[in-house]
């Protein structure tokens, strides 16, 4: 007798992540990081943040949404404080809404370029390009410097 085909479907993942700080922002990226192709994932920010570390770079085959909880704010702040790096996008298809990022810098090593600043785009050799959409994203008091030498 011979044994029945069990064929294989992956179930895509559609979640929502809660955020309200740089750690909490950073375990979602991570969890998005571990997504695959048509997975998707809503980061939902419920507060503005003031960053005490950069945002992981997100390099994921999902799509993923970053925006505010509309229920608890319309648009969010996120501050690097003059310190921290704001979003590095290696792959994926990322959607930023309704944010503000303020104040964020990318310095780069001795003799290098500082890219991005509150937002960095990279080209890769992924077998992904990434896609971006900004929709009612406002940038302030950011910069990328290039490291001494």
């Amino acid at each position: 007798m011979t044994q029945p085909k069990i064929q294989s479907s992956k179930i895509n993942s559609n979640q929502t992540q809660s955020v309200g700080n740089t750690e909490q922002m950073n375990d979602a990226i991570t969890t998005a990081n571990g997504l695959g192709e048509g997975d998707t994932i809503t980061i939902s920010i419920q507060k503005d943040i003031t960053l005490d570390k950069n945002f992981y770079p997100i390099d994921t085959k999902a799509k993923v949404t970053i925006q505010p909880n509309s229920a608890l704010i319309k648009t969010c702040n996120l501050d690097g404080n003059h310190q921290f790096r704001g979003f590095v996008i290696l792959n994926g298809i990322v959607e930023l809404q309704n944010l503000t990022l303020n104040n964020m810098v990318t310095i780069g090593p001795d003799g290098c370029m500082g890219a991005g600043g509150a937002l960095f785009v990279a080209h890769h050799t992924h077998q992904y390009t990434p896609v971006v959409h900004l929709l009612n994203i406002n940038f302030s008091g950011s910069k990328a410097q290039g490291g001494n030498s």
